[in-house]
């Protein structure tokens, strides 16, 4: 159930309420600073915008009353880039508003928030990662077109990069923030710990060696690592994975370097999106269908423990599953 504010008298809202809301314009305007960094041209947005999945991910746990963080932080983070103070209006209130209608129509699907379950990511991906991003960045070029006019051929252009940004802000940077907001901190053993370790540090070195050979051919070396950590680091460890794979994607779009595997990031952003988005989706999907497939061992495990101390105090009986095997009958 979401959590709301009562407006109507300023003064009896409570301290934390502008402490959480401050705390959120200062994450949105530096995970803003980020998506510009991450821009292949100066002063323009990158092919991810990590303020559009934070955004929904704080108010699909938080509730609406962190909108008006994410409306102030969306302005203080796109005004120094216009000279008028509309089209920073403009963008701010169309993020928060797309961003609560993409909470509302989650909601509406019974979302869960710990994305257990494939269907969420779908509902995830393809209402909000690829549906509402479109109205948000339909508003975003209008905002644009209030400073400077241009063509349609430009405008199409300016409307693309938009929406790729926020369609991986959403898929990349929603499930990161729900699974770590969701899972509390857990007592890792040992072993565990010194397989994440190899793990970062293969990837670490193998970042080092895309960076000195240059060879596009080797792009998606870091796949069969991906998966590796889908399997043995569950959800939380998959989606660290997957963010720095990404960046590594954008480390050699913003570098500048001269190797063959820079020149061919920043001459095909297109594919270099597509190269983003293959690794992130590849890395929530095989995650969550991981998750749900020891889920239903452990729970067939328990429904089979059940069946064997009947069994073994009663001394005769009679069991009936269904397809599932799921108990209907016992005697």
């Amino acid at each position: 159930m979401k959590k709301h504010i009562n407006f109507r008298n300023i003064y009896k809202i409570p301290v934390s309420f502008w402490l959480i809301n401050g705390l959120i314009i200062a994450v949105i305007w530096a995970s803003g600073q980020i998506g510009f960094l991450s821009g292949i041209e100066p002063n323009w947005r990158g092919l991810i915008w990590p303020p559009t999945g934070i955004a929904l991910a704080l108010i699909l746990h938080s509730g609406y009353r962190n909108l008006p963080g994410i409306i102030v932080g969306n302005f203080l983070l796109h005004a120094p880039h216009f000279s008028a103070v509309g089209p920073p209006l403009v963008i701010a209130f169309s993020s928060g508003l797309t961003t609560a209608l993409a909470a509302f129509l989650l909601d509406s699907l019974s979302f869960q928030q710990n994305l257990s379950r494939l269907k969420d990511l779908y509902r995830l991906i393809f209402f909000v990662g690829i549906g509402s991003t479109l109205i948000l960045a339909t508003l975003e070029s209008v905002a644009f077109l209030m400073v400077q006019p241009v063509s349609w051929s430009d405008l199409s252009t300016i409307w693309l990069r938009l929406w790729q940004g926020h369609v991986l802000g959403v898929i990349l940077f929603t499930p990161l923030f729900l699974t770590w907001l969701n899972h509390p901190p857990t007592r890792i053993a040992l072993p565990k710990i010194v397989e994440t370790v190899v793990l970062f540090s293969i990837l670490g070195l193998m970042s080092i060696g895309l960076y000195i050979t240059g060879e596009r051919q080797i792009a998606y070396l870091p796949f069969p690592f991906l998966i590796w950590a889908a399997f043995r680091l569950e959800r939380r460890g998959t989606q660290i994975v997957s963010l720095i794979i990404i960046s590594m994607a954008v480390y050699f779009a913003v570098s500048g370097s001269d190797s063959a595997l820079s020149r061919w990031v920043n001459t095909t952003p297109d594919a270099t999106w597509f190269f983003m988005i293959a690794a992130t989706i590849t890395a929530v999907t095989v995650s969550i269908a991981n998750h749900e497939r020891q889920a239903a061992k452990n729970e067939l495990q328990a429904e089979r423990d059940f069946a064997q101390q009947i069994m073994q105090q009663m001394g005769q009986g009679i069991i009936i599953t269904d397809v599932n095997h799921r108990f209907v009958y016992v005697n």
